[in-house]
């Protein structure tokens, strides 16, 4: 039995397809409680309009290195979905949020 181009094509098509809803799953059934969480924004809106949806849907704890990537704090029960509502493409928990900040600059006394 030889593989087609095509047959090549639409396994491995089905393989990611399954990959990003397993991984999406992970990522909305761990988002619901927390209180605070990393959001991706879409990073083709305008820079006012991404903070803005985030700052509807809680209060912005720090940012990325773009402003498409937000740290918010917000009750637990709504914040994530308030992300959501508000158009985020990925919204997760993380105890490494930090990360996503950018690096403080201290200064030399």
């Amino acid at each position: 039995m030889s593989i087609t181009t095509s047959n090549l094509a639409t396994q491995i098509l089905c393989g990611c397809t399954i990959i990003v809803a397993t991984l999406t799953m992970i990522v909305m059934s761990a988002a619901p409680n927390a209180e605070f969480v990393v959001a991706i924004i879409p990073p083709w809106w305008a820079a006012n309009q991404r903070l803005q949806a985030a700052a509807n849907a809680g209060e912005i704890v720090s940012l990325g290195q773009t402003s498409s990537i937000v740290v918010v704090h917000g009750h637990p029960g709504n914040v994530a979905s308030n992300l959501w509502a508000a158009g985020a493409i990925l919204v997760f928990v993380t105890d490494k949020s930090a990360l996503c900040s950018k690096p403080k600059v201290r200064k030399a006394i």
